[in-house]
């Protein structure tokens, strides 16, 4: 009877102290809110992934885009280099991650983090594309490093830098008017990339 008792007590007290993990346990004490736990509960679930997303969004998007970038300068030997291919490609590097950005920030209305994916988008995909280019593309000629902090790039990334980070943040709102701005400055940046070439 003891082992019985002692086993009943156990379980009580695993119930109580998961209940707010787990919505299923509240089921089992009746003297819970189980409203507040299951809002509680899907506040932390979704803290988690923008936790782990974000950073990931910084880092590794601009990656997305330096691939892209040297993949396409090592198929020029195969491909005729056209204005067209040219224009697609410019496109793809920077749409794809644009496009990633507007959704993240829509999907989690994570200001924050929709901010900086934007904002360092163009200074991290210049590192990225020069380090993948030392790598695989043979003849890569790189930028010294003390190029980054000259002013002349850091004036050429400040109007990227402004409005992907503005893309970004507009991104990251509930209505639909501060999406239709970061639509169109996700395009002026599209139109801007094309104009360099």
């Amino acid at each position: 009877m003891q082992t019985g008792r002692a086993a009943f007590v156990n379980s009580r007290s695993w119930v109580e102290r998961y209940a707010g993990w787990c919505p299923r346990a509240s089921a089992f004490r009746s003297d819970l809110d189980t409203g507040s736990i299951l809002q509680d509960t899907q506040k932390s679930r979704a803290a988690l992934p923008r936790r782990v997303l974000a950073p990931a969004l910084v880092f590794l998007l601009p990656l997305l885009s330096a691939l892209i970038f040297v993949g396409y300068t090592l198929m020029i030997p195969v491909l005729l280099p056209s204005t067209e291919v040219q224009l697609a490609v410019k496109s793809l590097m920077v749409g794809i991650p644009e496009a990633v950005v507007i959704l993240y920030g829509r999907r989690t209305l994570d200001a924050i983090g929709a901010t900086l994916s934007g904002a360092f988008l163009y200074p991290l995909f210049g590192i990225y594309s020069q380090a993948l280019g030392l790598l695989f593309i043979p003849g890569f000629m790189a930028t010294p490093a003390i190029y980054w902090l000259h002013w002349s790039m850091v004036v050429g990334a400040v109007p990227f830098v402004v409005l992907l980070g503005a893309m970004g943040f507009f991104a990251s709102k509930k209505t639909s008017g501060p999406l239709l701005i970061a639509a169109i400055l996700g395009t002026l940046a599209i139109a801007i990339v094309w104009g360099l070439g």
